[in-house]
């Protein structure tokens, strides 16, 4: 019988399981990133009522005083320029946001997207208990090892998820 396949993988497999999520979801954020820096400059204004001013991050109301130091910009300029200052600013931590990134964006969830998003969420959980925990397990006693495991499958299950996504939101481009 071979037993090459079972059991927890060694911890040098395991780390390259995570590296692997936090670069699939890094992936999935530089995509709508990139989609919304394209939209949104000539989407609908109400969309851009979160963006700020050129370099003056988080605050979404200014006076022609701050406006005034960019007189030398085309205002199509300022304002492309604005939403990617605003963007690189942006992170996508669960599916809610991607949907509003989406509509800000001028496009429409459909409901193949909405589909995706229950495998796009514990995507989006695990990366972020991967960074921001360690990936620490919780869990104490005996049979708990100190860092969660993780299946090769599920995660290729997920990257083909991304993979799907992206490919329905640019079908949505083309249709919409």
């Amino acid at each position: 019988m071979n037993t090459a396949n079972r059991g927890r993988k060694s911890t040098s497999q395991l780390e390259l399981l995570r590296a692997t999520v936090v670069f699939a979801h890094s992936t999935l954020e530089d995509f709508m990133r990139s989609i919304q820096a394209w939209k949104m400059p000539s989407t609908k204004s109400d969309h851009l009522n979160d963006v700020w001013l050129l370099e003056n991050p988080r605050k979404t109301k200014f006076s022609i005083q701050e406006i005034y130091q960019f007189r030398s910009m085309k205002v199509e300029d300022l304002i492309e320029k604005s939403i990617k200052s605003y963007l690189d600013f942006q992170s996508y931590n669960q599916p809610t946001d991607l949907a509003k990134a989406i509509q800000s964006s001028g496009l429409t969830v459909s409901d193949e997207i909405k589909e995706l998003f229950p495998k796009l969420a514990p995507l989006m959980s695990r990366r972020h208990h991967i960074v921001h925990q360690a990936d620490r397990n919780n869990k104490v006693g005996s049979g708990h090892h100190k860092y969660k495991s993780l299946n090769l499958r599920e995660v290729k299950d997920w990257i083909s998820t991304i993979d799907s996504f992206a490919e329905l939101l640019i079908i949505e481009i083309h249709n919409g």
